[in-house]
Formats: structure tokens, sequence, C-alpha cells
């Protein structure tokens, strides 16, 4: 497939997060969880529901960013909230590979947290942006996969999912994942609009 620069950019679906300026494209990811939980948020961070998110949406349209918008709910993180924190901080700092080992212990701890394993794709699909390597993609959807075990009605992990299988080539299995993102919440603008872009390919 033609190299398109898909970055996930994903937001924990415990906090509605905001989109954020990429630089020269190529930028890796921050997360602003302020919204919601008045955790730590990262700077550069636009509200979803403002002018300036709609705007940045369209100018990211060709690149296929991956933007969190929100993190998933907790399922069950108890005992495990020290190691999402430390994550949280590793993925503000663009320390990817930490990221993942802190939302692994989390899971170690909380096998049924989905919110850890929503940031472990989150930045392994930032890993396979930066760092070319697809790995990291199929790492990330399987950990996407284990969100929608967990929460099958998670949107926002079916959209990430589309993201990444559609960087990996897979578009027709990004169509379904946007597909069944749009059944589960059909104002998600995001996934309507890469849904018909692969729909016009």
């Amino acid at each position: 497939m033609d190299k398109k620069i898909i970055l996930l950019t994903l937001t924990l679906i415990l906090v509605s997060s905001g989109c954020m300026e990429t630089e020269e494209q190529k930028s890796a990811l921050n997360v602003n969880y302020t919204q919601k939980t008045g955790v730590n948020a990262g700077e550069g961070v636009c509200s979803i529901d403002s002018d300036e998110c709609a705007d940045n949406a369209s100018a990211k349209k060709e690149t296929n960013e991956l933007e969190p918008e929100e993190i998933p709910k907790i399922d069950s993180c108890e005992g495990a909230k020290e190691s999402l924190s430390l994550g949280e901080d590793a993925i503000e700092n663009k320390s990817y590979d930490a990221a993942v080992e802190y939302y692994t212990e989390a899971i170690q701890v909380a096998p049924d947290c989905s919110e850890a394993y929503f940031m472990r794709g989150f930045a392994h699909g930032t890993l396979g942006f930066t760092e070319e390597k697809s790995d990291d993609y199929y790492k990330a959807i399987e950990d996407f996969d284990k969100v929608l075990e967990i929460d099958p009605g998670n949107s926002n992990a079916l959209y990430y999912k589309g993201l990444c299988l559609s960087n990996l080539g897979e578009k027709e299995k990004a169509k379904e994942a946007y597909k069944k993102a749009l059944e589960i919440n059909p104002d998600d603008a995001r996934a309507k609009e890469e849904y018909e872009k692969l729909s016009d390919t």
C-alpha cells in the first residue's frame, strides 16, 4: 500500500480527551485526561467539541492520524492505579516503550482493566508508527480486541482498531471495524469519515 502516515493517537475511554496538533505530520502523540478527570493534561490539546478540533481533524484527514477521544471506562482496575498513572506519565513524556511496560504491569494486577489494554494498544500503535514496526500494530489490535471482550460496546476501540488495520493495508477489515463502531455510535464523525474514505478507494 501507499505509505500513509497513520499515527495512533488514542484517548483512554475513561476520560473525554482532545485532539492535538501534529509536528510535521509525524509527531508522537499526547493524551489529555483532564477534561473529565482532571488528571495531568498534555499540552497542545483542544476540546473535542470545539471548532479548533474540527479544523484539526480536517487537516489530518490524509494522515489517518489517531486522535485520542475518550478513555475506556474502568471495569476492574483495582490495585493497578499506580501502574496506570506511571503509564500515563510515560505517554505524556512520549516514552512509549516504558508505557507498554507500565500498562503490562497494570494488566498483570488487574486482568479485566479495559483502560490498561486500551492504553497499551495506544502505546503499541504509536510505536508502530514512529518506528515503522508492523508487529506493534498487531499487538495494538490484540489489545483493542481485549477491550472489546471486556466492553463490547466500546466504539472507540473499534475505531482505533480500524486505523491500525488500515495502516497495515487491511482495508476491508478496517471498514468492518468502522462499520461496527458506527452501529454502536452513529454520531462518530471520525469513524464515518474513515469508512467513507475507504469506500471511495
